[in-house]
């Protein structure tokens, strides 16, 4: 393979690209792949040729630059502004009417009007000459509007981005530019044998997650046309045919020995991307020529996932120069095929296709039974990538099967690979897939998880506005509307997809809405849910193995768990169930819990805490107004709080029920009060979540800092406190009795002003 196969602009000329990338002419190295040339490619590598170059770093740089700027025009000059169909000053009557708020709707309207700014059409020279321009003008788009992901460093149309963009296209009412956007695809694939990772001739080599047929079917759904919908299947069958074939398919044995076929990410390139060669040819340094050619094979087909880069294509899990993407076989990118597969089916049945939905019945169904043989993995309940000649699997992704619509219910764990901030945790993408997937496979509680998960991207993205009036392509998952960091370039402004989710979600959910209201969460307590939502996802989406019986809320009365404790104390009298179901010989929910606890956060307390200390808990999974269980959505979720005295430390339990049995699943810490004051918070100190992922002995800090505190004040002002800090009381008084009596009331008994004041914490 040479390095200017299929390259067309400077990168087709590698003399003259090695040498300008050398002299770091340019910071991006994508400016240099985007520039045209100003001449036929033969006269300009004729006159590079002939140029001399000094050998002194400055003089040469210097003589590169007057070269460039006589040989070349400047980056985004193949692409001029266009008209966008159908946009007008401002939004459409009558939309978005789920949203009340008056600045909210304001914001929305800036992004209606944002689309005018990158909507763009090719220059007439591009299509003129193709050999001059790395932009992709297939046949028949010439002056079609399309859509950049930003104005700045993406100057052409690229694949999966499309997808999100063109939703919230469709949300505007601009079908005519979502059209547009689709034919411009839909060509691409007929010109080339699949749409490419963008409209650049150096992203020909390799495509991007396919999802064309989920653009086909919003377009379709909007403006019905069987003319395109007929055009569209046989791009689609195209597509596919790429996918299914050559590096890409990948043939393995079951343990039944049947044989498989599944997909992976496999680009046709083994040199320094065009795009990001710097970064590439310093990545590769000191490797030999083999290893050069695997690793930047590896480089660009972990761009073609679009997760460049997550860990879980990187062997080490940090290092670039440890990435081995063709190794995997991705659950992701395989739920996607099967949902294309699915879809041209249905395709292909809408348009009198009996063959063709017959054919592609068979390829979702052999791809499914092919996932569930080779990437279903019993133990965790879940599917996984599979590592190709290894027994361990290197990641789980988080929401692709679900949102690709291939669970059956039941429960699995997330990858948080591709949520780890600051990147990925605020990448539009990933939240997209991550609500869709919960709103699809988890019924009325994934519905409920889908719309929370919703408001914290809107919140984070409205912060973003507020703050700077742009919208992020990626938001940094630890400061509240900040850009997102990490990666190979400077994060950009636009921003398509962001933008696009953002308003179909507005759509779809409203702002604070109904059940949904929330108050803005703290960027700990956004990247906190955003891990434990990857969680909550499978466990309400992915698994196929049959889960216990559930606990019926149904059971319990409204006030259950608001003050029962580990002696059964019920200060309602009611005749509840707690003594059954969380107490049952050997199954204590309060000792499993306080197991779990020590096993995950570190060593036993100190000695006589047990005398002076109680359990209680509250059952926020299945009463929607307590703590977490309002956004989990989960039944078998319990907060549990451990008080001692007027100290506090709140936990969440993800706890299953079966008749008499109790398990502990999983255990999480939130918040903490000492004599009644908070701490840390999920939501209240923004450094919370570092602090307990700091101390493994949380025992111990929660001592301490009791400790701290009983030497430092006197119990007439630790009590004072307590009353202003809790609000326990209707007024702020002096007497020490009264607040006394009241705060031991509130804390040893666990009363419902308490359990409010977790919820509204939590919240």
């Amino acid at each position: 393979m040479v390095a200017s196969q299929g390259l067309s602009g400077p990168a087709a000329l590698p003399a003259l690209y090695r040498a300008v990338q050398a002299a770091r002419l340019y910071p991006d190295s994508k400016t240099l792949a985007d520039m045209p040339l100003a001449a036929p490619p033969d006269e300009v590598a004729a006159a590079f040729a002939a140029l001399e170059l000094p050998e002194a770093p400055e003089q040469r740089r210097d003589a590169l630059a007057r070269f460039c700027a006589r040989w070349l025009l400047p980056a985004g000059s193949d692409v001029l502004p266009a008209a966008a169909p159908q946009l007008g000053a401002g939004p459409p009557p009558g939309w978005l009417p789920l949203v009340q708020d008056p600045e909210i709707r304001q914001w929305a309207a800036e992004l209606y009007r944002t689309w005018g700014a990158l909507v763009r059409q090719a220059a007439p020279g591009a299509a003129a000459h193709p050999n001059r321009h790395s932009l992709l003008v297939p046949p028949g788009t010439e002056g079609a509007p399309f859509v950049m992901p930003s104005a700045n460093r993406f100057r052409e149309q690229y694949y999966w981005d499309t997808l999100f963009s063109l939703q919230g296209l469709l949300v505007c009412g601009l079908v005519e530019l979502a059209r547009s956007v689709l034919e411009t695809m839909l060509a691409a694939v007929e010109a080339y044998g699949h749409m490419p990772n963008g409209m650049r001739s150096y992203y020909l080599n390799r495509s991007q997650p396919p999802l064309l047929s989920q653009m086909v079917a919003a377009v379709h759904a909007a403006a019905p046309d069987p003319a395109l919908l007929r055009r569209a299947l046989a791009a689609l069958q195209r597509e596919h045919a790429h996918w299914t074939a050559g590096a890409k398919q990948v043939v393995l044995l079951g343990a039944d020995g049947r044989q498989h076929r599944l997909s992976r990410y496999c680009a046709d390139w083994d040199q320094p991307r065009p795009e990001s060669y710097r970064e590439d040819v310093a990545t590769a340094e000191g490797l030999d020529e083999a290893a050069a050619k695997q690793l930047w094979r590896d480089l660009a087909s972990a761009a073609e996932s679009g997760w460049d880069f997550a860990s879980r294509w990187l062997g080490d899990g940090r290092s670039l120069a440890s990435c081995r993407t063709t190794t995997v076989v991705p659950a992701d990118l395989n739920a996607m095929l099967y949902q294309a597969e699915c879809n041209i089916a249905v395709f292909a049945e809408e348009l009198g296709e009996a063959a063709v939905a017959a054919s592609f019945r068979q390829h979702a169904a052999a791809r499914l039974a092919a996932t569930d043989a080779l990437l279903w993995d019993a133990g965790s309940s879940q599917w996984r990538d599979l590592l190709l000649g290894a027994a361990e699997a290197p990641g789980q992704p988080g929401s692709g099967p679900s949102a690709a619509g291939t669970a059956a219910g039941g429960g699995s764990r997330a990858s948080p690979e591709h949520l780890t901030p600051p990147q990925a945790g605020g990448q539009a993408a990933a939240a997209a897939m991550l609500i869709e997937g919960c709103a699809s496979a988890g019924g009325p509680e994934g519905e409920q998880l889908a719309a929370q998960l919703a408001q914290q991207y809107l919140d984070t993205a409205h912060a973003a506005w507020r703050q700077s009036g742009r919208m992020h392509e990626k938001f940094d998952a630890l400061h509240a509307g900040a850009p997102g960091g990490g990666g190979e370039y400077a994060c950009e402004d636009g921003f398509g997809w962001t933008n696009g989710v953002a308003l179909r979600l507005l759509q779809r959910y409203g702002w604070r809405t109904g059940l949904f209201a929330r108050r803005p969460l703290s960027t700990a307590a956004m990247r906190r849910s955003l891990f434990a939502a990857a969680l909550a996802l499978c466990l309400l989406g992915l698994a196929r193995a049959q889960a216990p019986p559930g606990f019926d809320c149904s059971q319990l009365p409204n006030d259950w768990g608001q003050d029962q404790d580990q002696n059964n104390n019920n200060n309602n009298n009611d005749n509840e169930p707690w003594q059954a179901l969380a107490t049952a010989p050997g199954q204590n929910v309060f000792s499993q819990v306080y197991n779990t606890f020590l096993s995950r956060y570190g060593s036993n307390p100190p000695s006589g805490w047990e005398t002076s200390c109680n359990w209680t808990a509250a059952a926020v999974g299945c009463q929607q107004n307590y703590g977490w269980g309002q956004w989990t959505g989960m039944n078998q979720a319990l907060q549990i709080n451990y008080t001692c005295g007027n100290n506090m430390l709140g936990m969440i339990a993800d706890v299953n029920f079966n008749d008499n049995y109790v398990n502990v699943d999983d255990l999480d810490v939130f918040a903490l009060w000492v004599n009644g004051e908070l701490q840390a918070g999920s939501n209240i100190d923004e450094n919370s979540l570092a602090w307990w992922e700091g101390n493994n002995d949380v025992w111990g800090q929660f001592y301490n800092l009791m400790q701290e505190n009983d030497n430092n004040n006197n119990n007439d002002n630790n009590n004072n406190n307590n009353n202003n800090n809790n609000n326990n009381n209707n007024n702020n008084n002096n007497n020490n009795n009264n607040n006394n009596n009241n705060n031991n009331n509130n804390q040893n008994q666990n009363n419902n002003n308490q359990n409010q004041n977790n919820n509204n914490n939590n919240n």
